[in-house]
């Protein structure tokens, strides 16, 4: 389909598109089973040493922006580590250049939301494996930062990148403190099931705008629909029935996120099974893509939570 065709067909569908989302969103998370949840650190009393592990720069922003601008206001120290150098994204410039402006993009993130220090790997896109140099280079980072409160992806995600990242970093904390607990999943393309969120940041109309504020920064990210994450963000708050809007984690056990991870591989599970969300024209299909095969991967998940919480 020539560009322009396409665009125009985008155009003629987005308000229809849009109120099918709305519906759809409404629906989904009024009637979905639901979890018992627990307000996130960034509202706890007291100082914390906060690192997120974000695979791309801009995930961070989708996953966790309003959270870590909460950790911010509230004088948290955050870290950040981004794994993938963010080369393969769509763009007229060249790779070497679309590096440097996401590197560029980082920055002002940190200087927005408040970070201390960040990290990059710099993995070549679409590369991010499990290997000894990577789980290394995190576990020092993790040793020399000793974070009290850590935020990564949820394995269960549309993007090969995004899940080897989890992993890696799961690795390095098993390395780094077999006992480590304060592991809040989030979700960046492929939404977590609403029985699994155990943990929220509760936004009102005020943080959620400085949130989607931080989308303006990715000028490298022109062909992602930004506003898709929003509509999922304020339908979220149907969960608890507060707020303006919502963000949805999964705090895990981290012996119960190892035997997850490795029935995921044992299953043989392919993140290009799900459908990534990445604009409003795909909200629907990301959500219901293999929907029977999402939900019997979130169901063993589930269970695990549970051993967890008879535990």
């Amino acid at each position: 389909m020539k560009p322009l065709l396409k665009k125009f067909i985008k155009i003629i569908l987005k308000y229809p598109v849009t109120l099918f989302n709305s519906i759809f969103l409404y629906l989904y998370y009024t009637f979905s089973h639901k979890g018992i949840y627990k307000k996130t650190l960034a509202f706890s009393h007291g100082k914390n040493k906060v690192l997120f592990m974000a695979p791309h720069v801009d995930d961070e922003s989708i996953g966790v922006g309003a959270t870590l601008l909460k950790h911010g206001e509230k004088g948290d120290t955050i870290i950040g580590l981004y794994m993938a150098d963010g080369g393969g994204a769509v763009s007229s410039l060249d790779k070497e250049s679309l590096i440097q402006l996401r590197k560029e993009e980082a920055h002002t993130i940190k200087n927005i939301i408040g970070i201390e220090q960040i990290y990059f790997l710099d993995i070549p896109d679409g590369q991010v494996m499990v290997r000894e140099e990577y789980v290394d280079r995190v576990y020092s980072i993790l040793v020399k930062e000793s974070p009290d409160i850590i935020y990564m992806p949820f394995l269960l995600d549309g993007h090969i990148d995004h899940v080897n990242s989890s992993r890696i970093l799961i690795e390095s904390i098993k390395r780094w403190d077999s006992t480590f607990n304060n592991i809040f999943m989030y979700s960046v393309n492929t939404p977590i099931r609403p029985d699994l969120i155990n943990t929220v940041t509760i936004m009102d109309k005020n943080l959620f705008d400085k949130k989607n504020t931080l989308y303006d920064v990715f000028k490298s990210q022109y062909v992602m629909g930004f506003d898709a994450f929003e509509s999922v963000n304020r339908a979220l708050r149907l969960l608890v029935k507060e707020g303006y809007a919502l963000e949805g984690f999964v705090k895990g056990d981290l012996d119960r996120i190892i035997e997850f991870n490795n029935i995921l591989i044992e299953e043989g599970f392919n993140p290009s099974q799900f459908r990534q969300l990445s604009s409003r024209y795909n909200l629907f299909f990301s959500y219901m893509k293999n929907k029977k095969l999402k939900d019997s991967y979130m169901d063993i998940f589930k269970d695990l939570l549970l051993i967890t919480q008879e535990a």
